[in-house]
C-alpha cells in the first residue's frame, strides 16, 4: 500500500465561504489518479469518516479525469464558521492534513 500523500502531486485546501472548505487532490500521472479513483478512498462516506462528520456535510465529491484531480467540499466540522471562537483554521488551508495518512 502507498500513502495518498506519496501518490499525489499536490494536496491543497481553502475555505469556500464562511461555513465550508474545499480540498483538491491533484496527480501528475494518470496511473496514480486512476489508482485512487478505483480504490474509492475519496467517497462521500470515507471523507465524512475522515473529517469526523455526517455524510450530509460532504457537499460534493468530484473526480476530473482531464485534470487528474479529485475535488470535494465539506461543511466545517462542529458547525463553526470561519473565524468563530474555537475554529482553528480561518483560511481553510490546513484542512488537507487528514489526507496525508490515508492509504491506497
Amino acid at each position: 500500500m502507498a500513502k495518498l500523500a506519496d501518490l499525489a502531486y499536490m494536496l491543497r485546501s481553502r475555505k469556500v465561504g464562511h461555513h465550508s472548505f474545499e480540498v483538491d487532490v491533484i496527480f501528475r500521472d494518470a496511473a496514480a489518479y486512476q489508482r485512487v479513483v478505483d480504490a474509492d478512498i475519496l467517497s462521500r462516506e470515507s471523507i465524512a469518516r475522515l473529517y469526523n462528520t455526517d455524510e450530509s456535510s460532504v457537499l460534493a465529491v468530484e473526480a476530473f479525469d482531464a485534470g487528474k484531480t479529485v475535488h470535494f467540499v465539506v461543511l466545517r466540522p462542529g458547525g463553526h464558521a470561519s473565524g468563530d471562537v474555537g475554529e482553528t483554521d480561518v483560511s481553510g488551508g490546513l484542512q488537507y492534513f487528514p489526507l496525508l495518512a490515508v492509504e491506497v
